[in-house]
């Protein structure tokens, strides 16, 4: 193998798939990055079993061939060549580095020994734009569990419905639903782990141009997104995901409207006096407004009002300040609805126009 091309392309391409490499992998082969170059085109190739990334770019091929190349070392020695230039072959295992002022060699393996990633059916099943797609998983992902002895609450659940589809996410605590309004060509349920739906979101980043296409396949129990010279293939989780809608309240005692900003800042005050309980905090409802406060013996106390309109009745309920905070990080509205059905039920946080996104948290059961 040997090629040319100009050297940030090629780091910015390889910088993507190391995402996808284990530090400490179960197999030494899963550390490295797969090269294989043919017709103006070299393709990289990382996985760790669970989800595969290839990337290709055009580079000038003078010879085709395929090697295997420990990813962070050769990241780490790309990063460094100051020379815009490079040129990259291989005889046999070892792989040679050229660039002005600048020689390399480093030891790889055969690509031989690279684990297969296979090609799955073109049969696409969804099309998303890259930004769009980059938000619905920013505000689903805060709510799965990343906990592996529950590998099925670690997933997104994709669903059809009538209305298009529903991502959501749940750790048991709190869960996150999207309503999508996008029709699949046909039903769809499944599960596809939150990790791999967030290198998605970073390959394809926020452009509001192009498209990632989704394809799956039930027999090989994958999914592929792919778009832009990326694909990105990804085991499905198996198992039943949790009927997440009867938890969500249907009736409120109070639904008041408040600032984002300002509930944000007051739940982070409290919350400085709260971390060696548990992060809980307490949120009193009245009509002068939300008294958000924490308390430790050890550290000390502090709360501050929040103004809200629509508060009928006076509660006091207690949350944990992570849960609150990475859910309301997620509404892009300056104003959300926060309904509460009472001190022990769940709690609903949504944008005051509401539909395509709820929040939903549970609260913190406190001693009287």
């Amino acid at each position: 193998m040997k090629i040319q091309t100009k050297t940030d392309t090629f780091l910015k391409t390889l910088s993507l798939n190391n995402r996808d490499v284990s530090q400490n992998p179960s197999l030494p082969i899963l550390s490295d990055v797969l090269i294989e170059a043919e017709r103006n085109t070299v393709t990289l190739t990382t996985t760790d079993l669970e989800l595969s990334i290839k990337s290709q770019i055009a580079v000038a091929v003078t010879e085709s061939g395929a090697v295997a190349v420990p990813a962070k070392i050769l990241q780490e020695y790309l990063s460094n060549i100051a020379d815009d230039k490079l040129e990259l072959s291989s005889e046999k295992e070892t792989v040679t580095i050229i660039s002005t002022g600048t020689k390399a060699t480093i030891s790889g393996n055969s690509a031989a020994e690279f684990p297969v990633v296979n090609k799955l059916p073109d049969k696409k099943i969804l099309e998303f734009n890259p930004g769009e797609f980059h938000k619905i998983i920013g505000t689903v992902n805060v709510a799965a569990a990343v906990d592996p002895t529950r590998p099925v609450l670690s997933g997104i659940s994709i669903k059809t419905i009538k209305d298009g589809l529903i991502f959501a996410a749940t750790d048991g605590y709190r869960l996150a639903k999207r309503l999508v309004r996008q029709k699949s060509s046909e039903p769809v349920e499944l599960i596809v782990p939150a990790r791999s739906m967030t290198e998605v979101s970073r390959a394809f980043g926020e452009e509001t141009d192009g498209k990632i296409s989704m394809f799956v396949s039930k027999d090989e129990n994958q999914v592929l997104f792919s778009g832009d010279g990326v694909q990105i293939y990804t085991r499905l989780i198996d198992g039943a995901y949790p009927d997440y809608e009867q938890i969500i309240p249907k009736e409120f005692q109070i639904a008041p409207l408040i600032s984002k900003g300002d509930l944000i800042k007051a739940i982070k005050l409290a919350a400085v006096f709260s971390r060696d309980i548990g992060s809980v905090i307490h949120l009193k409802f009245s009509k002068t407004g939300i008294e958000v406060s924490g308390i430790t013996a050890q550290v000390g106390q502090g709360s501050s009002v929040v103004a809200a309109s629509n508060v009928s009745k006076e509660l006091t309920v207690a949350f944990n300040s992570k849960y609150l905070l990475d859910g309301l990080s997620v509404i892009e509205d300056e104003v959300v609805r926060m309904s509460i059905s009472g001190p022990t039920s769940p709690s609903l946080l949504e944008s005051r126009h509401g539909e395509e996104y709820k929040y939903i948290v549970m609260p913190v059961r406190t001693q009287s």
